[in-house]
């Protein structure tokens, strides 16, 4: 991400994601439109009937996710939502989304048979796997092993702060305070 957060800059990149989720969501639609043009029963867009098959329940809530996930992120100020708030919906959300929907792809057997879509689909959900493991445990147990101190904590404009910080090297390390 820092390579292309460098080449494009980190406003760019966030415009990139949003739009998107955005293209993402129109898709999913029109996959739901076709679906149902084609004949399949409009109930199963209704999750908890009797009727409906537990392989559709499954892209059914995959795609509420996804649209609170947009009603949120897109509404997140008239919404009221905090910054942080917004950021652990997001993240739940998201990988919610993910989730639900690869476990309705793979119930609809017809779509994920043949070997080569398993394959696909097995390197997916490995990635999918190492991505988190990345991010909630091998990032954090790197970023925690390498302590900083807080120089300066400076007010911006709106209820944002700017941290000034400096590495800490077995050489600065007071241990018991100043």
């Amino acid at each position: 991400v820092r390579s292309v957060t460098g080449a494009f800059g980190q406003d760019v990149l966030l415009q990139f994601h949003r739009q998107m989720g955005m293209v993402a969501a129109v898709l999913i639609a029109g996959h739901a439109a076709l679906m149902f043009r084609s004949g399949y029963p409009l109930a199963w867009l209704n999750p908890f009937s009797a009727e409906n098959v537990w392989a559709m329940r499954w892209g059914v809530f995959a795609a509420f996710a996804i649209v609170v996930l947009m009603v949120v992120s897109l509404g997140r100020k008239r919404l009221r939502i905090s910054y942080d708030q917004w950021q652990l919906t997001h993240g739940f959300l998201a990988e919610a989304a993910v989730l639900l929907a690869l476990v309705h792809l793979l119930l609809f057997g017809s779509f994920s048979t043949g070997g080569s879509m398993r394959i696909l689909l097995g390197a997916y959900c490995l990635a999918l796997v190492a991505l988190r493991v990345w991010f909630v445990v091998i990032k954090p147990v790197r970023i925690w092993s390498k302590p900083w101190a807080v120089m300066e904590n400076l007010v911006e404009r709106g209820s944002s702060r700017t941290l000034v910080l400096k590495p800490l090297t077995p050489q600065n390390i007071v241990i018991g305070g100043a």
